[in-house]
């Protein structure tokens, strides 16, 4: 993706954070599943 771009237009950072969160909890005859899933993703660009 990033390093297809034109050279001219790249940015100087790139960063990409994933986060995952996985809960369970079991009771009486109940079971409940919950997930969930993050991304960040920054593009820096420095005044030359």
């Amino acid at each position: 993706m990033v390093r297809d771009l034109p050279e001219e237009v790249k940015p100087d950072e790139f960063e990409m954070q994933l986060a995952v969160k996985l809960d369970g909890k079991v009771g009486a005859k109940i079971v409940e599943l919950n997930s969930g899933a993050q991304l960040q993703v920054t593009l820096r660009w420095k005044r030359r």
